[in-house]
């Protein structure tokens, strides 16, 4: 019995763990390295373009764009729907599914995403008071990145679960490097206002996301044991219900 467990285990590694995936395991140091500098060039990023717009904003445009950045986080931390962890447990238990728990992420992120967006909007409508008096055309032009700020959340969840440090520490600081960019070219270079910033910073997003789909889509192709790329209303039954039957 315990020789055939011993057979049995390396056989069970190399199907978890196809070539495409096998170069992406590095060291532990230098994953958790890399990402500790990831995080300092984000600090910076972020202070370098707040610094910015207090500086030529003023103390009024940094509150507003400090709630329109607030309305976009508990947006995403509340429309998520938990669907980043479950993506990241069903993909780092088995990386055949990757495929379609990524096309399901895509038609979660534009369609709820959007649905999401829309009802920010209303509620700006209906209640002005609680996004701090900040105009409703800001709040249109920010809420309109809500959709791709789901697609790049999702996608950094799936890099995790597919072991691709590099690629989801790059993909991570370029948001906060893009702002800080932003904060320069509208503010010192342009000399424009806070809704040119804030147009820039959507427009940031919507270019993010799509280098999102080009990433995840190569790793998706380079796969040679993989399912079917289309959404899978099941997959998320079905992987439930075999993990109580487990259980």
């Amino acid at each position: 019995m315990s020789d055939q467990l011993t057979i049995g285990a390396p056989a069970e590694t190399a199907a978890a763990v196809t070539p495409i995936e096998a170069g992406a395991f590095g060291s532990f140091a230098s994953g958790v390295a890399l990402t500790i500098v990831t995080r300092l060039l984000m600090l910076v990023g972020t202070v370098g373009a707040s610094v910015i717009v207090a500086r030529w904003l003023g103390p009024e445009g940094l509150g507003s764009l400090a709630v329109l950045n607030t309305t976009i986080v508990l947006t995403l931390a509340i429309g998520s729907l938990g669907l980043t962890s479950a993506n990241t447990y069903f993909i780092a238990k088995d990386r055949k599914t990757l495929a379609p728990v990524w096309a399901n992420a895509i038609v979660f992120a534009l369609c709820g995403g959007s649905l999401v967006a829309i009802a920010v909007v209303a509620l700006a409508k209906i209640a002005p008071a609680l996004f701090g008096g900040v105009s409703l055309d800001l709040i249109v032009i920010a809420v309109l990145s809500i959709p791709f700020q789901f697609l790049l959340s999702l996608g950094l969840n799936v890099l995790l679960a597919m072991d691709r440090i590099r690629q989801l520490n790059f993909m991570d600081a370029l948001a906060p490097a893009l702002a800080l960019f932003n904060a320069i070219v509208v503010l010192l270079l342009l000399r424009s206002n806070l809704k040119v910033l804030v147009s820039f910073n959507t427009a940031a997003t919507v270019v993010l996301s799509a280098v999102m789909l080009w990433v995840i889509g190569r790793l998706v192709s380079r796969q040679k044991e993989r399912m079917r790329f289309h959404p899978d209303g099941e997959l998320a039954c079905t992987r439930s219900h075999r993990r109580s039957q487990t259980c």
